[in-house]
């Protein structure tokens, strides 16, 4: 049997080894995708569910090429206000088991680690991580209104706001916000290259998905022009919807495997808290060796 190699996460690391080791630690970490597929999953396919009947409602309306109408149409349906709701509850799912499971790894030197624990640290920071991505979303779309650059600039100075909520459980928000800041100041440009080559990762492989199922859809309609009137057509675009937001759901987890690497590289370059560690751990044998010595 091939031995596997323990990832040590607390230590210096330049953008291709965080991307290296990001992934692989999603193939180390066995349970990380068994709580994905039952735990956001779900959330997730609610989100394409309810997408799904927003389209098909704006179909039944009829095609309309004005894009002004079409965005009214959709700001006033209640099923795609869901459908961004559950997409979001979806994300915040995604990152806390994400984040987690690192967190145990790191903790005990491997994927071996105590799986009920890990789950009930899940469910408690769901809450946390929704509040502070949705404050995050808030502050980066005031920014851009009030100017594109600020937006930018709060986008990567902020990228590590929900990583360090969860990775440290003494953070609070605020401490997060503040943490996320503290560790980009400095590098700012390295950051915002890593969040390009990740997104880039990240919508090709939805542009691959998004491609296949726009190719099933247009054959669909091809093939019967009365297709959009039929109830199996419905039933057709809520298939094809979930399995879209399925997808979605085993491809997040890469953002956020890479940026609790780049979290711990950052926190090592910064804080040595690795080095820190190491030393109190042979101050604690050391201890023990003396007392053990002073008693015989």
């Amino acid at each position: 049997m091939a031995k596997t190699t323990t990832i040590n996460l607390l230590q210096k690391r330049d953008i291709g080894q965080v991307l290296n080791a990001g992934f692989s630690l999603l193939a180390s970490i066995k349970p990380l995708y068994k709580d994905i597929l039952f735990l956001s999953a779900p959330v997730y396919l609610l989100s394409g569910i309810c997408s799904a009947l927003s389209e098909y409602n704006h179909l039944l309306e009829g095609f309309n090429s004005n894009y002004a109408y079409n965005i009214y149409y959709f700001l006033f349906s209640p099923f795609w206000y869901l459908s961004i709701l559950f997409l979001l509850l979806g994300q915040s799912v995604t990152i806390s088991i994400v984040c987690n499971h690192v967190l145990q790894y790191r903790l005990n030197g491997g994927p071996i680690y105590d799986l009920q624990a890990t789950r009930k640290a899940i469910f408690r920071d769901i809450p946390k991580v929704f509040f502070a991505g949705f404050l995050n979303s808030i502050i980066i779309l005031t920014a851009c209104l009030l100017f594109l650059i600020p937006g930018i600039y709060f986008a990567v100075a902020n990228s590590l706001v929900v990583t360090a909520l969860v990775l440290d459980k003494k953070n609070s928000v605020v401490d997060a916000f503040s943490e996320s800041s503290r560790l980009i100041r400095d590098n700012w440009w390295l950051a915002f290259l890593l969040g390009i080559i990740v997104s880039l990762i990240m919508l090709g492989l939805v542009w691959a998905i998004s491609f296949i199922t726009g190719i099933a859809t247009y054959l669909v309609r091809f093939h019967s022009i009365n297709a959009v009137q039929s109830s199996s057509y419905s039933m057709f675009l809520i298939v094809l919807s979930c399995f879209k937001t399925l997808c979605y759901s085993l491809i997040n987890p890469i953002s956020a495997a890479i940026s609790s690497v780049y979290y711990y590289s950052l926190k090592e370059t910064k804080d040595q808290v690795g080095l820190m560690e190491s030393i109190d751990s042979i101050g604690g044998q050391l201890t023990h060796k003396q007392e053990d010595e002073g008693s015989y």
